[in-house]
């Protein structure tokens, strides 16, 4: 609402210790835009994480409009950006080493990606819905090496919603949320 830029990060290590274990960062940036009446925000984030011998990478813009609907706001988004995948075939360890099913090397395939969000708040409620991957991204392996291997992405969905309980101490609150996903 001020015009501050909110700046969120977050490390995941699954497993640590195990080879090939996930391991998942996210940092992201959005700040409200100073004209008019500060209903635009932009932001950008990026998302590198591997898991066995996936490494999957995103890079993302988004953009926000914040309207008035009763007595509280509704946030809309729209998100896009580029994704990469990638499968390091270098690392498999195969009874028949040169098996032609596998790759022997990296494999990597670069696609755009689109998103789109909806979030409403009310006080001290929110409740909000998304989708990422609505272009339903066809990501490619070995087109150099005359192979082709295809990587169809679904969307996904989410929804989310919660408050946020006062307390009698002013610097406590209890905030019970949920987050569904689909597959």
């Amino acid at each position: 609402r001020d015009g501050r830029a909110n700046v969120v990060g977050s490390l995941s290590m699954q497993m640590s210790g195990y080879t090939n274990a996930p391991v998942s960062m996210f940092i992201g940036a959005n700040t409200a835009l100073p004209f008019g009446k500060q209903r635009h925000s932009l932001g950008a984030g990026l998302l590198n994480e591997t898991i066995g011998l996936f490494t999957n990478r995103r890079l993302l813009l988004d953009y926000a409009y914040k309207i008035g609907v009763g007595k509280g706001w509704m946030n809309l988004g729209l998100q896009a950006g580029v994704m990469s995948e990638e499968f390091n075939g270098g690392k498999l360890k195969l009874e028949n080493q040169n098996d032609p099913a596998f790759p022997t090397g990296n494999e990597r395939g670069t696609v755009g990606d689109l998103g789109a969000g909806v979030l409403y708040v009310n006080g001290p409620w929110w409740a909000g819905a998304s989708a990422q991957h609505l272009n339903f991204p066809h990501v490619e392996f070995g087109k150099d090496e005359g192979k082709t291997a295809v990587m169809d992405i679904k969307p996904t969905l989410y929804l989310t919603g919660g408050c946020n309980i006062a307390l009698r101490n002013p610097l406590l609150s209890v905030q019970p949320s949920f987050l569904m996903e689909s597959d």
